[in-house]
């Protein structure tokens, strides 16, 4: 694999664990929110 290979794969990753991570924040978000609300 050349160099310009492994940095889109890499870019890719990198979409991949944001998307991960913004539904984990999202998550936490809605946890506060419902503990706010007495849930």
């Amino acid at each position: 694999m050349d160099r310009q290979e492994g940095t889109l794969m890499d870019k890719r990753a990198d979409r991949w664990i944001d998307k991960r991570a913004d539904r984990c924040i999202e998550r936490q978000e809605a946890r506060q929110m419902d503990r706010r609300e007495g849930r």
